[in-house]
Order: structure tokens, then sequence, then C-alpha cells
């Protein structure tokens, strides 16, 4: 341990020391190793006291074995498994869990950001990102590298600024990165040249993530005042709840995963002609995604149409690649493909039809799949047994009240 960097590597078992500090904290850029906090093989706590917030040292004094031969290199030690050994299955299941990744890594990836950039995060000039950061309101005074980046993804702006001050880094980066290989070729390339390439790749960004903005600018300062000040023409779409035919039972179903994968549930409704609520229910499933938490539901509802010996079944997602499985005209991915085949031994059993319709008019089945999250399973053998929130929607479903999408208008 003692020759694990002090800042960047996760030898207290919190995570990356640097990435735990508030953007405010000032970093001692003199601490490097473990062992520098390390005195006769016991914590120097003065010096940690002085460079660590008082809770971070307490666990280190209390948690961690201080590093006695400091002179040895360390061995890697695989956390996640007990022995301590590297096993592929382990790795896999802890990034695709996206939500525990840090943010530092998440913010250097933007949308309409060429991959190369953000490749190469990293090298850095004070001019141009001064040009950058004052004009951005960022104040330069006595900020590192890294601070500059952290200041840049962390930066309390309105929305629509948040993606561009998330690129501006990798992209000032890319550019001196650029910029020294020129000079290394003996080409000069003067702070200006890399400024007004900076700021082209800025407006690129813009011009993908805004496709309905006309004469986006090129100066970094117009760019972001005309960010500020952008309101984009919408679109409006009327979406309603359709009644199923006489005869028939519709069934809407649907799943949700918070953390894709995470905590999950499932949650469908059965409806005749007239709209009135035959059976609804909401339950918690097992950690999943959100593509198996859908087929799930709808594996679920069609059991129970199945088992009540309804004849004529129309199930409705919300969610078109299911559709699309369930019609065959797409292959089931390996991780619904058990759940699909169980669907297709019982959609034998009765007539059944898939169709898919927009998230707005999948209300209740909605409701009561996030009502299982957040207050328990809920079961319904009629309106009465609702609560008052699922009453409103199956009213307003009933009276063909709509919904409305709103979405940005494209070109």
């Amino acid at each position: 341990m003692g020759s694990s960097l002090f800042w960047y590597k996760n030898w207290t078992w919190l995570g990356a020391l640097y990435f735990l500090m508030n953007p405010d904290f000032a970093i001692d850029e003199f601490i490097n190793n473990v062992s520098d906090v390390v005195v006769e093989d016991s914590w120097d706590v003065d010096k940690l006291l002085q460079i660590l917030p008082e809770e971070y040292v307490v666990h280190i004094v209390e948690k961690i074995r201080p590093p006695t031969t400091q002179d040895a290199l360390d061995i890697p030690f695989w956390s996640l498994e007990s022995r301590g050994n590297f096993i592929v299955s382990s790795a896999w299941n802890y990034l695709r869990r996206r939500q525990d990744q840090r943010n530092a890594f998440n913010k250097m990836w933007v949308k309409g950001m060429p991959f190369k950039i953000s490749f190469f995060l990293w090298k850095a000039a004070t001019k141009v990102w001064s040009y950058f950061l004052t004009r951005a309101g960022i104040n330069m005074e006595g900020l590192t590298l890294h601070r500059a980046i952290v200041k840049c993804w962390t930066a309390t702006v309105i929305p629509k600024l948040e993606p561009i001050l998330q690129a501006l880094p990798a992209v000032i980066i890319w550019e001196l990165w650029k910029r020294r290989n020129n000079f290394k070729h003996g080409e000069v390339v003067l702070v200006s040249r890399v400024i007004y390439q900076a700021s082209s790749v800025l407006q690129s960004i813009v011009k993908v993530r805004k496709p309905t903005m006309l004469n986006v600018p090129h100066k970094w300062l117009e760019l972001l005042q005309r960010m500020e000040n952008y309101t984009p023409d919408l679109q409006f779409k009327k979406v309603l709840w359709e009644f199923p035919a006489l005869g028939w039972i519709k069934v809407n179903t649907d799943g949700a995963s918070r953390g894709n994968p995470g905590r999950s549930s499932i949650g469908f409704v059965l409806r005749n002609e007239e709209g009135n609520v035959v059976y609804a229910r909401g339950k918690e499933i097992p950690e999943t995604t959100n593509n198996e938490a859908e087929a799930w539901a709808i594996l679920e509802g069609l059991s129970y149409c199945v088992n009540q010996q309804y004849t004529q079944v129309l199930i409705q997602t919300d969610l078109m690649p299911l559709k699309n499985v369930l019609d065959e005209v797409w292959i089931a991915p390996w991780n619904v493909t058990e759940i699909v085949e169980e669907i297709n031994k019982l959609r034998h059993r009765c007539t059944i039809t898939f169709t898919q319709l927009l998230r707005e008019g999948n209300r209740l089945a909605d409701y009561l799949a996030n009502y299982a999250l957040d207050f328990g399973n809920i079961e319904a053998t009629g309106f009465t047994d609702l609560d008052t929130h699922g009453k409103k929607i199956v009213n307003n479903d009933k009276m063909q009240c709509p919904y409305l999408r709103v979405k940005p208008k494209r070109n």
C-alpha cells in the first residue's frame, strides 16, 4: 500500500480521495504516495489532519493498517472478491451498475463530441484555460489543472449549459495536445489558433445538441449568451388511452428499474370495453434491467388473463423493441430470451394482440410499477381498491382526457 498514489487510488476502500473531496477543498500536491504520511510504521496523524478533513483521518487511523515496508511495491488485490483474485464476472457486474460510476469519469463523454477528443483528456495551457473559464464565470486564481476540470464539471449553471461546460475541458485539452504535436514537428501554432479551433468544436457540439438553433455563434462568450437565452420551438402530440373492442380485455403493462439494473418492479392493469378496471397489480421484483422488467410485466399480465380464461386479450407496452420481439420481427436479446419463451408458451392459449403506445398513454401501469417501489406492493380487483391517484388516472382515461407529449421541433 505504501507505493499507492495517495489521492488517486482506492487504498482507503472509500474511493479515490481526490474525488471524495469537496470541489473547493485545497489538495496538497506535495503528497504523492501513501508512504508520505507514515512515520516509523505508524500514521502521521498531524500531517493527515493538515491535508484531509477529520472524518477521513479518523477512518484511516481506525480502519486502515499503515504500510510497514515502504520500499516494497504494492501487490494488487481485487477488492470485489474475498480472495483478492481478479474474476471477469465480478468486473462485469461492477461496471454495468452505472449508478456506481464516479462523476468525474461520466463527465468525459458528451453527445456530439468526437470520440478522439474524449479519449485524449490530458495536457493544458494557462492562457487557453483562462480565456474559456473566465468568460464562463469561473475564477482561475489558484486552480490546478485537476481543479479547473472539476470546476467545469460542477459549475452551477442552467441545465442547457451543463453539457457544454462538461465538454469544455476535453475540447481544450485536445486542441492543446494537437498544438504540442505541431510544435514537436516544427510547426508553430499560436494560442489564438488553439482558441479558434476549440471554439469551432464547441460550436459543432451545440449544433448537434440543438439542431433547431439557427446561426450558432462561434465566439465563446456569444455562444454562452445565446445558449442561456435559447428557447426551442416545441411540437405537441395528443396521446389518448383507447378503449378495447367489445369482448376484449386490454392489458397495459410497464416495468421500472431504478439504476438499470437496480431495484425493479412491474405494473399491469386489465380493463374491459367500458374502461372499467377488472384487475390491477404493482409489485417489486428482483433487481434487473428495464427491458427485463417490461418483459416480466407482460408475462405476469398474460398469465393472469390465461388463468382467468379470457379468450381475447390486447396487450399494450410502451417499449417498441419488446413489441417487435413478441411479434417475431426482431430476435429476442439474450437477457429476455427465457421470459419471451414463457410468453410464447401462453400466447397459444388465447387470442392475443400486442401493440405499442406512447409512454404518456400508459399512465396507470407506470403508476402501479412506481407505487410498488415507493410504498410497497399493490393489488386491486376493481376501481374501489385503487388509491386516489390511481382512480384519477382511470377516470381521465374513461373521459378521454388527452395527455400531451412535448418535444423540441426538428428542422
